[in-house]
């Protein structure tokens, strides 16, 4: 297999590790002063960047193995890119509709910039199964209905 065309790939890299910053803003809500209750805002937005951050350091893992090797990931690996896609997305998904009991935690905007943000990257992981990085099966499987064609509108309909 060849390897992936290096400016494409530093592009989706990037896309990858942005979770990072996305993390990190997070959990600068807790000490924000507009925030009413710290405690319950860290226990709100916890288990948001423990998923973000663990999934993005095997993502930006595997994604830098596929780039230096050009070998596509095997089966397992497939599977736990596709089950850590989904399980951010389905507690960003779970922030979106705990909002408006939420209003008050300022790091409901974030999440939902997150959320926003996740949609696009998961249209890039077309790009991953163009460069069979990623299944287009797996793909599909990531998102569902009308956040499935939202994603798709935004990456022109590539891949997914």
């Amino acid at each position: 297999m060849n390897k992936p065309d290096l400016s494409e790939s530093e592009k989706t890299y990037k896309q990858i590790v942005k979770f990072y910053d996305l993390a990190e803003q997070l959990v600068e809500t807790v000490e924000d002063p507009n925030v009413e209750d710290p405690i319950a805002q860290l226990e709100f937005v916890e288990p948001i960047v423990e998923q973000l951050e663990s999934a993005t350091d095997m993502l930006s893992e595997e994604y830098r193995n596929f780039i230096e090797t050009g070998k596509a990931p095997g089966f397992l690996t497939r599977k736990r890119i596709e089950k850590n896609l989904r399980k951010i997305y389905l507690a960003l998904d779970a922030c979106k509709q705990a909002k408006e009991d939420r209003k008050k935690y300022d790091g409901i905007k974030v999440v939902t910039g997150i959320k926003s943000m996740f949609k696009g990257f998961v249209s890039l992981v077309g790009s991953f199964v163009g460069q069979g990085f990623f299944t287009q099966r797996r793909a599909d499987r990531v998102l569902s209905g009308n956040d499935m064609k939202q994603a798709q509108s935004k990456s022109g309909g590539r891949g997914l």
